[in-house]
Formats: structure tokens, C-alpha cells, sequence
């Protein structure tokens, strides 16, 4: 993987999502909750419907999107960040963000906060360095909202974590070849 000096090294990242599991576990222990049925009546196959469509949706929305000419440049300025990762580091930091970030924001968040705060917090937290990422934080907080409707409805996060990384592993697979056409 070729460096570039704004790169973040995917090892640190998924670090990060590691911990961030952790936390939504012990939250979700303290608490008394499983992480992973939010009801009590756990339905992995409706959880994996809902995700399928909405995953579905998302993608062909996001394609669209990123024919405008400021998700090129978030593209852009994504590679930057992100340097070129193999079908492999895609594969894991794809698995290891749809994982950690569900678990934290719609398993052991949102039952503690709600809808709407919760995707509120997690469009916030998808702030990136430049004004370019403002359309990643403005979608994130759309995604959160949808994400967190697929768990409501799914009473568990399975649906919400496929969806999550299947949007991102295609969005990164583009990211990657926005670099190859840019270069």
C-alpha cells in the first residue's frame, strides 16, 4: 500500500472500531440488554430483508449522488486520506466499521437515547478535516437515521450491520477507483 503523508494506516483504524465494539458491549452488559436483540424476539431473516432492500436503495442513491461534482472531490479527498487499500483492507475496514459502528450507535446507543438523537450524534461524528467532507457528515446523518430504522424494525442490529458495510464497501471500492481515473 502506497503511503501518502495524510494517510491513516488501516491497522489504526481498525483498532479504533475495536474499541468501540468493546464499549458498546460493556454498555449494553451494564445496562442488561443483549447488543445484538433489541426486543427480545430476535429475527435475523427480517433483519437481513430489511438490510438487503435498504442496502439496495442506498447504493443506487449513493451512485447517483456521486456523479455531482462534490462527491468526485470527496472521493478525492478520501483516497488522500485513506491511501490505496487492497480488495483485502477494503474487505476489513468495511466489516470492521459496519460491525463497531452499529454495535455502538444502534445496539447500545440508540436504545438508550433514541432515534433521532442517536443519528444526530452519529451524522455529527462524521465531521472530516476539510469543508469538502461536509457531504459525508450530512449523508452520515441521513444513513444513521435509515440505519437506525432498520434495526427498529428488524428489533436487532444484524440488519443495520450488513447494510452499513456493504454501503461501505462498495463506497470504498469507489473511492478507489475515483483514485485510478484521477491519477
Amino acid at each position: 500500500m502506497s503511503k501518502h503523508p495524510q494517510t491513516i494506516s488501516p491497522r489504526v483504524i481498525i483498532i479504533a472500531y475495536a474499541v468501540l465494539f468493546a464499549v458498546a458491549w460493556v454498555w449494553c452488559a451494564l445496562d442488561g440488554r443483549s447488543l445484538f436483540d433489541q426486543r427480545g424476539d430476535f429475527n435475523f431473516a427480517l433483519g437481513i430483508a430489511i438490510a438487503l432492500g435498504g442496502a439496495l436503495a442506498i447504493g443506487v442513491a449513493s451512485r447517483l449522488l456521486a456523479r455531482l461534482p462534490a462527491f468526485g472531490d470527496l472521493s478525492h479527498e478520501f483516497r488522500t486520506v485513506l491511501g490505496d487499500l487492497s480488495t483485502t483492507e477494503i474487505t476489513t475496514l468495511a466489516l470492521a466499521s459496519g460491525i463497531a459502528e452499529e454495535a455502538f450507535f444502534r445496539g447500545a446507543m440508540q436504545p438508550a437515547l433514541g432515534l433521532i438523537p442517536t443519528s444526530a450524534i452519529f451524522g455529527l461524528l462524521h465531521i472530516g478535516p476539510t469543508r469538502k467532507f461536509l457531504w459525508w457528515t450530512a449523508s452520515a446523518l441521513i444513513l444513521g437515521f435509515a440505519l437506525g430504522l432498520v434495526a427498529e424494525l428488524a428489533g436487532n442490529v444484524a440488519g443495520a450491520m450488513l447494510a452499513h458495510f456493504t454501503i461501505n464497501y462498495f463506497n470504498l471500492h469507489e473511492i478507489m477507483k475515483t483514485g485510478e481515473t484521477n491519477a
